[in-house]
């Protein structure tokens, strides 16, 4: 924020509790209106210091921002992610569920001490993370029964969606998941809705994860001026019947008022606050009040001996700060988020006897941290090493955003890389099925091409992607895609079962229906072969448009083969009579 000349400065605004608005809810509630930058970006105009009170400034935290967006995540469940307005690629990775594997190895060491052992995943949302995480955890704890996963999340309709996934039934079955609902304002014992029982703190270490959770949580904002504290109160625009139907896009601003050091009256709370007496002056620092108080709150539910694992954006120690108002990032007209103060997670942490590693490069859209609370008998040097070494391994050493940027540059223009790269670049990212997806046409005119040796590497690539696909909207087109390599790769049956749940829908994907029915057609079910075939045109003549396209049909040919099974299913029929 630029120099400014010294202002009249409000009285102290005293303490106040945080409202919680961390819930469902199930009507609409009026939006909050943000403008956003020429250049797209979502900020906040203006931080001042005035002398009059303006009625409509509110602390951060009790913005009607935080209740309209968790009112957003409530009411749209899982498609806040099938829709594509939100962002969640980053934190949805193999890449990531496989790194968080091995953090999770090294903090069950086996001095940490009978199980079972757990995991409770804070905003679980669509489901993907969990699912990717669980198949890792399966590849390096052999035993079913000696861990258990937990996907919580706020809102009832998006565990419901987790409930009846295909993809997440096995584990449902073997005992491996459960579901549970928590939020910040849910302070009694957790209670588990697959077996009814109630987590509660027990012998072993407990994880938990809280990916692009933090960034949504009421905080509260403060600027330090020459050892002063002055808190950033959000001037909302009032509501009308107006904008309650139509929001107006006015430009929010923020007033600053002198407050006390003690503002919360919170002996945590202060305590993070106070690691700020000294500066940096002149800088929106964040405080994520409701984050610090959910952690205190998990400990007394799980037990002191606790490793949080948070892949958010977000800040660390020596970046705290941001010159100017802070900025609120409007992902759609009823969800927002901000930055999270890592850094003042860590104070808290740090207090409790916690230790802090952190990967947070600047300017990067994500950063990564793990806070080890060890507390107890069972907290050996040993496993605490373990665990440094596990995340140097993971995020420092191979610096994951450097991988995000060449799987960036490969979707854009994946014809820049030949069929070799991809293959590899597939591999190091543990076969993500977002870059494959992205890469589909390139990777079938090079197979097309290619020696048998690279053909077999890109089978495997194929089922190896696969079994990493959790779909979370309709007609998503990898099974298509999958598809069409296995069968040009002679794997018609194989293709065929991957297929069949695509075409059958719902909806019913055409692209899907028509593929099926060449496999059928290959494996000499002749009449199948023509009932999918014939349905996908029916549905939508234009499906094999499509398919010519993205490369899969070298031109269009629908007609003229369902006409050729129809006749050979004629002919069939005369020589069986």
């Amino acid at each position: 924020m630029p120099p400014q000349q010294a202002l009249p400065v409000k009285p102290d605004a005293g303490p106040g509790a945080d409202a919680c608005c961390h819930r469902e809810v199930a009507g609409k509630r009026p939006r909050q209106p943000y403008r956003t930058t020429q250049d797209g970006s979502p900020r906040v105009q203006a931080m001042t210091q005035a002398g009059g009170a303006d009625p409509s400034a509110v602390r951060l935290s009790q913005s009607r921002l935080w209740l309209e967006t968790q009112s957003y995540y409530a009411e749209q469940g899982h498609q806040a992610w099938a829709s594509g307005a939100i962002p969640f690629y980053l934190t949805n990775t193999p890449y990531l569920a496989a790194a968080y594997a091995e953090l999770i190895a090294a903090w069950w060491h086996p001095a940490a001490g009978p199980g079972p052992y757990r995991i409770l995943e804070l905003g679980a949302g669509s489901g993907r993370f969990a699912y990717l995480l669980l198949q890792e955890l399966a590849a390096r704890f052999t035993s079913p029964t000696a861990w258990c996963y937990i996907a919580s999340d706020g809102s009832q309709r998006t565990l419901d969606f987790l409930r009846a996934h295909p993809q997440l039934a096995p584990q449902f079955a073997a005992g491996q998941l459960e579901l549970a609902r928590t939020s910040p304002d849910r302070t009694g014992p957790i209670e588990l809705q697959i077996s009814g029982q109630m987590l509660a703190p027990g012998p072993a270490p407990v994880v938990v994860i809280a990916n692009y959770v933090f960034d949504s949580l009421p905080q509260d904002c403060f600027v330090v001026r020459d050892g002063r504290l002055y808190e950033c109160l959000l001037v909302e625009a009032p509501l009308t019947t107006a904008n309650r139907q139509a929001p107006t896009p006015l430009p929010p601003r923020f007033e600053l008022h002198q407050v006390a050091w003690n503002y919360y009256q919170d002996a945590d709370l202060d305590l993070v606050l106070g690691r700020y007496r000294n500066g940096p002056d002149n800088r929106a620092i964040l405080l994520p009040c409701m984050a610090l108080r959910w952690l205190r709150q998990l400990r007394t539910q799980l037990g002191e001996r606790l490793l949080l694992l948070v892949a958010d954006k977000g800040y660390g120690e020596g970046q705290v700060g941001e010159v100017g108002a802070p900025t609120i990032e409007q992902h759609t007209p009823a969800c927002a988020s901000m930055m999270v103060n890592f850094d003042a997670i860590g104070t808290y942490v740090a207090a409790a006897g916690g230790t802090t590693l952190a990967w947070l490069p600047p300017a990067a859209p994500l950063g990564t941290v793990a806070y080890a609370l060890d507390a107890g008998p069972h907290g050996d040097d040993r496993r605490r090493e373990g665990l440094r070494q596990a995340f140097a391994n993971a995020f420092i050493r191979r610096a994951p955003m450097d991988l995000f940027a060449l799987v960036e540059q490969a979707s854009r223009n994946p014809l820049a890389l030949s069929l070799p790269a991809l293959i590899g670049l597939l591999r190091l990212t543990r076969y993500d099925p977002t870059l494959f997806s992205n890469c589909f046409t390139t990777l079938l005119q090079g197979a097309r091409q290619a020696p048998a040796v690279m053909r077999r590497d890109l089978l495997d690539c194929v089922r190896e992607v696969w079994q990493r696909f959790y779909p979370i909207g309709a007609n998503e087109p990898l099974a298509v895609q999958c598809g069409a390599l296995l069968l040009e790769f002679g794997a018609p049956a194989e293709a065929a079962a991957i297929l069949a749940d695509a075409a059958a829908g719902p909806p019913p994907n055409p692209p899907a229906m028509f593929l099926l029915g060449r496999c059928l057609a290959a494996v000499g079910d002749k009449r199948a072969a023509h009932k999918h075939i014939a349905g996908a045109l029916a549905i939508e003549p234009a499906c094999e448009d499509y398919l010519c396209a993205v490369g899969i049909l070298p031109h269009r040919m629908a007609q003229e083969e369902a006409a050729q099974l129809g006749w050979e299913i004629a002919l069939d029929g005369l020589d069986r009579a």
